[in-house]
């Protein structure tokens, strides 16, 4: 009984996925010759993000917290998320700051939600391609000239699981300490157990905690590598604080991709 009602819960989620997206492209295609890459992105977001964010939650299937550790984010960021559901991206929406994302070529090889991604700026990379990957980070350092953020999962894809994280790889802080811009941690709790890899949606509590931002530049001391495992070591302290779980120490050695 509990497995067939979650069923419905997951029919419901993507409906309302299907219905964002939609009426996105009807927009998009409305407004498209008329307004830059970064309203397009924000338009994008709004649509999507907030769209399933009341879906999800007036009807009570989840509760979703958004705890701002920071009175202000007024600057653009390398906003560093970890992963392991489909609705992360969804509640990282739902922040209220200008950004794109480094998403999986994969998902830009949807019809409607290729267009989308790419009228908005995002940045595609082939994970099991090395080559792409640079090339994704050289655009990432780019994309984040015209003021916007960077949304980047440094474990690289989703978890199959809530804990440990996966062995976090160095682009995204590569990417603010070339671009001399902060890093913002964002930690989700809960996002497993609310749809997690092979699991159904099912009704659960979410906390999106949005630390105090850092710089890795300003961190530098002898070498950029040394700055930036410093810069990765900071962001799974904050994991371990506000993570309802906490989570094993990761290695650096060979990560930096």
């Amino acid at each position: 009984m509990a497995s067939t009602f979650c069923a419905i819960l997951t029919l419901y989620f993507w409906m309302v996925v299907v219905i964002s997206l939609t009426m996105s492209a009807i927009i998009g295609a409305v407004i498209y010759l008329f307004v830059s890459t970064k309203t397009f992105g924000r338009m994008f977001e709004i649509v999507v993000g907030y769209t399933i964010y009341y879906a999800m939650t007036i009807p009570g299937i989840w509760k979703i917290k958004f705890d701002y550790q920071s009175s202000r984010y007024t600057d653009n960021y390398v906003i560093v998320a970890n992963h392991t559901s489909f609705m992360d991206t969804m509640l990282l929406m739902c922040l209220p700051i200008n950004k794109k994302y480094m998403m999986a070529r994969l998902y830009g090889n949807i019809p409607i939600l290729s267009w989308l991604c790419t009228s908005s700026g995002y940045i595609k990379v082939a994970r099991e391609d090395r080559s792409t990957t640079d090339t994704a980070v050289a655009r990432a350092i780019s994309a984040v000239k015209d003021g916007s953020s960077i949304v980047m999962f440094p474990e690289g894809m989703r978890n199959h699981c809530q804990y440990p994280l996966l062995p976090l790889k160095s682009g995204a802080f590569r990417v603010a300490n070339s671009a001399n811009i902060k890093v913002l941690p964002v930690i989700i709790s809960g996002g497993y157990e609310a749809y997690g890899r092979g699991r159904y949606v099912r009704p659960a509590n979410i906390t999106v905690t949005v630390a105090a931002p850092y710089s890795v530049y300003r961190a530098m001391q002898g070498s950029v590598h040394g700055s930036i495992d410093d810069a990765m070591d900071k962001y799974m302290s904050l994991v371990n604080r506000y993570h309802s779980s906490p989570c094993r120490k990761y290695k650096t050695k060979d990560n930096r991709r």
